[in-house]
């Protein structure tokens, strides 16, 4: 008796090839994600059932970082369920590289940091070898660009003379006035100075900082 195997395979013929076009990945014109932030990116992959893998990064001045700026397959491309478009993004634009600031006047250092959309601390430390407003350090030291951009910071020469005001309560008053003419600070009391007088409220108060351009006239409350 003769087997027949006509109906078999036909019958599995039929089962795969209705099995194909069910299982048959969609087809369908590839979105557009350029222009597209990374995660708005992934959430319409999901809606595609396309699979995304970034392939470069670019730096870019006018665009924030994570920014699509290709894709391959290219907008409107015929493409399948779980295909992969590969994607260039844009990333962080480096910071530029500090210069040597030492010896510059501060004309100079802010037209640099104009040029490279910066901005910088300033702070005077007093220094007799150099004229006013000429740099004598900075922070972070110059040729590196791993800094923060918040956080710059120009030390500048300063040739007025600062002094502290020192507490004058409960000193002599004859010790004071010593004091004060030495300076050449101006002074004014609440009554004529005695030998057993002494100092009892002082304006300004003590500690405060003064130079030769700001110099208060201090007054003295007295016993």
């Amino acid at each position: 008796m003769k087997l027949n195997f006509t109906f078999p395979f036909i019958l599995a013929l039929t089962g795969y090839f209705i099995a194909y076009l069910y299982l048959k990945p969609k087809e369908f014109n590839a979105p557009n994600m350029i222009g597209l932030s990374l995660y708005q990116a992934i959430h319409k992959s999901k809606e595609y059932n396309i699979n995304l893998r970034l392939v470069a990064e670019e730096e870019s001045s006018d665009l924030p970082p994570e920014v699509i700026l290709d894709q391959n397959p290219h907008p409107g491309t015929l493409i399948k369920e779980r295909q992969t478009i590969y994607l260039v993004i844009t990333k962080a634009r480096s910071n530029p590289t500090l210069e040597r600031f030492s010896n510059r006047k501060i004309k100079d250092i802010e037209k640099w940091l104009k040029n490279n959309n910066l901005k910088a601390k300033y702070y005077q430390l007093q220094n007799q070898s150099l004229s006013k407003d000429i740099c004598i350090g900075q922070y972070p030291i110059p040729g590196t660009n791993k800094y923060d951009k918040k956080n710059i910071i120009i030390y500048l020469s300063n040739q007025k003379n600062q002094f502290i005001l020192p507490s004058f309560i409960g000193k002599p008053t004859n010790e004071v006035l010593d004091f004060l003419k030495l300076y050449g600070l101006k002074y004014q009391t609440n009554k004529q100075l005695t030998k057993q007088s002494k100092v009892l409220e002082q304006r300004p108060l003590a500690y405060s900082v003064y130079n030769d351009e700001n110099i208060p006239e201090i007054s003295l409350k007295i016993s």
